[in-house]
């Protein structure tokens, strides 16, 4: 019986491998030392559905270009190992690529951390992200590189991101009905979570901000969400809800900002509040719930929005 428990067990777990830079996998794979990479290919390329790989402690590091690993047309796989990704233009990216997980990574020193590109139910749970200089995680649904009508329904839970241009953002009416949950962010140049261009009905709770240079929370063009027991700490805006979409992401037409409930948040020591306005016509606000909001060291408690970051 023992046997089998270990037979099984290396199975599961399969045996660290020797590879290289800029490698195609199809299966599973576990680092048996760190990867160092130059160049604009990527480090790794994944296609092969439900492949596992585990980065067993090491890091993957580049040399400002390139991605560190590139999941493309696969569907299920899954990233871990409480590896280092540091020092490429982007560390994880997501191409068609449905439910992807990303799990218990370090990312330092990216232009971007984690980027989805249509590529439906992706997790990314429990990562550390820091010195990030555009977004931390990104998931889109692109006009040019639809996959099935699908991107949306993502999990974005448990990371820690410090210091990071923007946090989270979903963009786009396929990447909406997506969960928000237990993330805390730091030190954020520009916006700490930015939902546009359609992406609705999606659950933003429980998240901590802490210094966000513009705003923590940003509606752009996006409805029917429920922002509830958020703590955002310091900055200028706390929450901006703002109709206007751009030409980015595959959108609905009208930006409209309606039906969001905006529920037992505190909001402690930013210029203003709340936000709401444009920088020009597009759609409506409202209407909108607040209510059991705390608001707390505050300058004007409510204000237009003179000025929106570009994305």
């Amino acid at each position: 019986m023992r046997a089998l428990a270990v037979a099984t067990l290396l199975a599961l777990s399969p045996l660290a491998q020797a590879i290289e830079c800029g490698a195609t996998v199809s299966g599973d794979l576990r680092l048996d030392r760190d990867l160092v990479c130059a160049g604009d290919r990527p480090a790794l390329t994944v296609t092969g559905r439900g492949a596992r790989i585990d980065l067993n402690g090491f890091s993957l590091r580049g040399d400002g270009r390139g991605t560190g690993i590139l999941v493309q047309d696969a569907a299920g796989v899954v990233l871990q190992g409480e590896g280092r990704i540091e020092g490429f233009a982007t560390g994880v990216e997501g191409l068609r690529a449905p439910r992807l997980a990303v799990r218990d990574l370090a990312f330092a020193g990216l232009d971007s951390g984690v980027l989805l590109h249509n590529s439906a139910a992706a997790e990314v749970s429990g990562n550390r992200f820091e010195a990030i200089t555009a977004h931390a995680v990104s998931a889109k649904a692109l006009p040019y590189a639809e996959f099935l009508g699908e991107s949306g329904e993502h999990r974005l839970v448990d990371n820690t991101i410090q210091g990071a241009g923007f946090g989270l953002h979903l963009c786009g009416w396929d990447s909406g009905g997506s969960l928000i949950e237990g993330n805390r962010l730091s030190d954020i140049g520009q916006i700490g979570l930015l939902i546009e261009d359609g992406a609705d009905d999606n659950r933003i709770q429980g998240n901590q901000i802490e210094r966000s240079g513009v705003v923590a929370i940003a509606l752009r063009g996006s409805s029917e969400n429920a922002i509830r027991d958020n703590q955002l700490l310091g900055g200028r805006v706390g929450i901006s809800l703002v109709p206007e979409s751009g030409p980015g992401c595959v959108s609905r037409g009208m930006a409209e900002v309606a039906g969001n409930r905006i529920e037992d948040n505190l909001i402690a020591d930013h210029n203003r509040p709340f936000a709401f306005g444009q920088t020009r016509p597009r759609g409506p606000i409202g209407p909108n719930r607040l209510r059991g909001n705390v608001i707390a060291d505050a300058g004007e408690p409510l204000a237009a929005v003179e000025r929106y970051p570009a994305r």
